[in-house]
């Protein structure tokens, strides 16, 4: 049986499955999870360059995995916490679940 989700549902999977399947990202919240902080504390406990890192955080941030503080004029990172993740993979999870319930025509 294929499943077939609509584009909300579709976005969903690409932007939380894709956030979680590389190193970097799956490092960086694990380090988010310890405490909030700066992008150049990140890069440097994640050991890669800043410029790096920030395209990485952009995806984490698009996935609903981060959320970024402005502190003083300083950008700070902080986890929206494994919750988060959670919570994203179980609509998907619900979207599969109506998808197989709907009967096929």
């Amino acid at each position: 049986m294929e499943v077939q989700f609509g584009a909300v549902d579709e976005r969903l999977s690409t932007d939380v499955l894709h956030a979680l399947a590389h190193p970097v990202r799956l490092s960086a919240l694990l380090a988010l999870e310890e405490r909030e902080r700066t992008p150049a504390q990140l890069a440097a406990a994640l050991g890669v360059r800043e410029p790096v890192l920030m395209s990485h955080l952009h995806l984490l941030d698009a996935a609903g995995l981060i959320a970024t503080v402005p502190d003083s004029g300083r950008l700070r990172v902080r986890s929206t916490g494994w919750a988060a993740v959670a919570q994203r993979l179980q609509e998907l999870q619900d979207a599969a679940a109506r998808d197989d319930a709907e009967p096929e025509g």
